[in-house]
């Protein structure tokens, strides 16, 4: 299984209030593909690659109403200790 870590990359990459729910919802579904722009060019991240995304902030994905990101498709974890 491929898998690809997106270190800090939310917020503050991104306009006030990090990726649209769109945006997210095509980062967060392993079946799609999903463009990022990464300082001087696009990259691409195809379809079947699972991403894993690592932020200091809290909380940094956007409202979302119907559920269908945080709980579906999002596992949040804390981690409260060193791990090194």
């Amino acid at each position: 299984m491929a898998c690809i870590v997106i270190d800090k990359l939310m917020p503050r990459e991104r306009p006030p209030g990090g990726f649209t729910l769109k945006e997210c919802e095509r980062l967060t579904d392993y079946t799609l593909p999903f463009s990022l722009r990464c300082l001087y060019k696009t990259s691409r991240i195809p379809k079947q690659v699972r991403k894993i995304v690592v932020t200091n902030e809290r909380d940094v994905w956007p409202e979302d109403p119907l559920g269908q990101i945080v709980g579906r498709r999002v596992a949040q974890l804390e981690i409260i200790e060193r791990t090194y």
